[in-house]
């Protein structure tokens, strides 16, 4: 009867595990979806504000950076680390 208890408290455990590790993941998914989000609307207005006849800028810069704050060029990097992290961590326990 004991180890019968042991292994369901070790399987709720687990559970409660695996429901937290979901739970991270799923946060860092919805804030690399924010983030692609402002990057797509920037694009897409610097494509609207791109003119229509193609002019060569002398000093035109392909930074794609420039175009956001550095707050969220930081977010972005955070996230990207987390969940660099985490897929390791989830490819080792694997």
């Amino acid at each position: 009867m004991e180890d019968t208890t042991a292994h369901w408290m070790s399987a709720i455990v687990a559970v409660g595990n695996y429901e937290k590790r979901f739970e991270v993941k799923r946060s860092i998914l919805k804030k690399c979806r924010e983030l692609l989000t402002v990057v797509i609307r920037k694009l897409q207005a610097a494509v609207n504000m791109a003119p229509k006849k193609a002019k060569k800028k002398e000093s035109a810069s392909s930074n794609v950076f420039t175009m956001f704050e550095q707050s969220q060029i930081q977010e972005f990097k955070e996230a990207r680390t987390i969940s660099t992290a985490y897929s390791h961590l989830s490819a080792t326990a694997i």
